[in-house]
């Protein structure tokens, strides 16, 4: 085969806990954490979106990591309040950087992993790039204007039909923080319909 994707099975510490998680080599900066949807909803790294994002940035070189949240498959511990769980994106963070050897990585947040994503960049000085896909703005409030001061290179990518989603207003939000817009048409929150360009758009946003 040509360039398989293959991930090798990891463990990231995180106190007493450990999280399950799945890496990829890659040489292209930055490296790539994958944040999963709400667990509640059935969210874990094998969502079909992050397996998407996986392959299509590791497919542009980049390495990868996607885990489970505590409590979510093999990872440890108990399922801890939302915003707790940037403790968890942190350990991701920790892992890649080490592992990679480099000192900053963008984080690639699908739906409520897109909020928990938001919300680690403005506590860790490590995130440069953060991607947000479909990012649930009806369900969870975003700090634009911290993210706007963080600097960040920051994307968001939007399905054309999604409930969960203010689209308009988050777009206004996103250009005004000073991140770019891509839009998936025919697709809803859940990319039954455009999975595949949900992973090119992810590659060519990092790439930017």
């Amino acid at each position: 085969m040509r360039d398989p994707f293959l991930e090798r099975m990891t463990v990231i510490p995180l106190g007493d806990d450990v999280l399950e998680g799945l890496f990829h080599r890659g040489q292209r900066i930055p490296p790539c954490l994958i944040l999963p949807p709400l667990p509640e909803l059935g969210g874990s790294m094998e969502t079909p979106v992050c397996i998407e994002l996986s392959w299509a940035l590791s497919r542009a070189g980049h390495a990868t990591l996607r885990f489970n949240y505590r409590g979510v498959g093999a990872s440890t511990g108990r399922r801890p309040d939302d915003l707790d769980l940037v403790e968890d994106v942190g350990a991701g963070v920790e892992q890649l950087v080490t592992t990679v050897e480099v000192p900053r990585v963008c984080l690639v947040g699908y739906s409520f992993g897109a909020f928990v994503g938001a919300a680690a960049a403005l506590r860790d000085p490590r995130v440069s790039h953060l991607v947000l896909v479909a990012p649930p703005t009806r369900r969870y409030a975003f700090d634009w204007p911290a993210l706007a001061a963080r600097d960040l290179r920051l994307h968001a990518i939007f399905a054309e039909h999604d409930d969960y989603c203010d689209r308009e207003a988050t777009s206004a939000a996103v250009i005004s923080a000073g991140g770019a817009i891509s839009l998936v048409l025919d697709a809803d929150h859940f990319f039954s319909c455009g999975l595949d360009r949900v992973g090119r758009l992810a590659a060519e946003a990092v790439a930017r």
